[in-house]
């Protein structure tokens, strides 16, 4: 195949002594071949033609050998003239001469077509492309191109111990990783460290699993932003008031966090349930002498009642949480009240 580079015409050119009809200057490395097309000669004679070509556009210009002589029998008025592949650098200057006869003065129409060969090349000379059995390019995923637009690689195959590898890192450190099953399968792993992919999965399961076959999921609105204040060491009894009908609730529960979305229920501050009392304390399991020490029951139309011994109290960290009442009502899970939970220090540490 081959591209058209550049076309020189002349109209009515006197090419009965050599006359130059066309040149080109080559922009890159090229391989260019020339066509010559000349219209209305007198004929019956020999046509010359020749090219020269000057290196980098400066200095000596270079005939090419050896020239191109043709005759033209009597009646014959257009003649053409193909020429060999010429190899060029960028800067050179290819041009093309006609030599007529001594009646070609007034009437030759003349026109130089510049062809390259349309070929696949590498813009750095030596390089190869790969081409499978089958005609199709090779890719080079180290060496694409910055894409503009999504790409879909559909049917891509990625080595599973390698995407195993990256999904690893997403876990634990110096806990336990996930690995590639527990990954496509969203499994959380016990262990994790604290806002890992791992943690956060391990948090959420802690609140599914208590939901029975057909259980639901209600969040309560218009019940958040509430602030509850707590004095580390004192004795603690209050009511949160809470109207709205819950039903029958079959177990309540407050949770106190430094996280509501980071943290488990084991981490928790203080965890107390209706039906087992004081579940963990100071993110960790009470001893069973304070067990009994903290209480939460529901009261209908009233709220929900919270009661705490100062011994219990005496183990809580002063500083900012957050917290939640959830309830078990009619197969459903509700969290229906959230809020800020502050406990202060005591001052005074003689009981």
């Amino acid at each position: 195949m081959a591209r058209v580079l550049e076309t020189d015409s002349n109209a009515n050119l006197d090419i009965s002594s050599a006359v130059a009809i066309g040149a080109y200057t080559a922009d890159a490395a090229r391989y260019v071949t020339t066509r010559v097309t000349v219209d209305q000669v007198s004929g019956s004679g020999n046509y010359l033609i020749y090219a020269t070509v000057q290196d980098g556009g400066t200095g000596s210009a270079y005939r090419g050998i050896p020239i191109t002589t043709a005759t033209a029998a009597a009646g014959v008025t257009a003649i053409l003239f193909v020429s060999s592949p010429i190899p060029m650098v960028s800067g050179d200057i290819l041009t093309v001469y006609l030599d007529g006869l001594a009646g070609d003065t007034t009437n030759p129409d003349t026109k130089v077509i510049f062809f390259e060969q349309d070929y696949l090349r590498p813009t750095v000379a030596g390089r190869t492309l790969d081409v499978t059995a089958t005609g199709e390019a090779g890719i080079d995923w180290s060496n694409i191109g910055a894409p503009t637009s999504t790409v879909a690689l559909t049917d891509t195959t990625i080595n599973t111990s390698t995407l195993e590898s990256m999904i690893g890192s997403i876990g634990s450190g110096t806990g336990a990783a996930m690995n590639f099953a527990d990954a496509l399968n969203l499994v959380p792993v016990s262990g994790a460290v604290s806002g890992s992919v791992n943690y956060q999965l391990a948090a959420i399961r802690a609140h599914t699993d208590l939901l029975t076959s057909n259980a639901t999921i209600n969040v309560v609105a218009g019940s958040s932003g509430s602030e509850m204040s707590l004095v580390r060491g004192n004795t603690h009894s209050f009511t949160i008031g809470y109207t709205s009908s819950i039903g029958t609730p079959t177990e309540v529960w407050l949770g106190i966090k430094k996280s509501a979305l980071y943290e488990l229920d084991s981490e928790a501050e203080l965890l107390v349930s209706s039906l087992s009392d004081l579940v963990y304390l100071a993110r960790a399991t009470p001893a069973s002498g304070l067990v009994s020490g903290a209480t939460f029951e529901y009261t209908a139309g009233v709220g929900f009642n919270f009661t705490c011994t100062a011994e219990v109290a005496a183990l809580l960290t002063p500083g900012t949480y957050e917290y939640g009442i959830q309830w078990v009502s009619g197969g459903s899970i509700n969290e229906g009240i959230t809020g800020t939970c502050t406990i202060s220090a005591d001052i005074v540490r003689e009981t």
